[in-house]
């Protein structure tokens, strides 16, 4: 799952490692006694580790103050999963609106995180500096149905 994951990043220009990790699907398919490196399962399991990582990702780049100008272009609110398309928005701070709801109740999430305000940063150096001295804080999420 996680190299069609990772593979799903790669732009033309790296082509010679997407071969190389389609090469290693298939021998890791083999060994696991499957039939092939894409069977409808992993693909079905693949299309859910995508949801779920966009979903973090919406989550913690998205949170209630966060500045349009200053999310990724990349960033969607709808996301599907299973032939499903689910919108999400913020109710308020901590509390994430899932519309239709994909739970048989409220998830509460416990995220650990490090808040960075939002600058310019010299370098990646400094970046790393700011992000590795700021505390790390939990931060409680509901996703609520919506």
């Amino acid at each position: 799952l996680l190299s069609h994951h990772f593979s799903a990043f790669v732009s033309a220009e790296y082509a010679a490692f997407a071969t190389r990790e389609a090469a290693r699907r298939a021998r890791l398919a083999t060994t696991l006694g499957l039939d092939a490196p894409d069977t409808p399962q992993i693909l079905a399991d693949f299309e859910r580790l995508k949801f779920f990582d966009l979903l973090s990702l919406y989550i913690c780049l998205s949170a209630p103050g966060a500045l349009p100008e200053h999310l990724p272009p990349w960033l969607p609110d709808r996301y599907t999963c299973d032939g499903t398309t689910y919108t999400l928005a913020w109710l308020e701070p901590g509390v994430l609106a899932m519309r239709p709801f994909g739970y048989t109740e409220p998830r509460q999430l416990q995220i650990l995180h490090r808040a960075l305000h939002v600058s310019r940063f010299e370098d990646a150096r400094d970046f790393l500096d700011h992000a590795q001295r700021a505390p790390l804080t939990p931060w409680s999420v509901r996703i609520v149905p919506g």
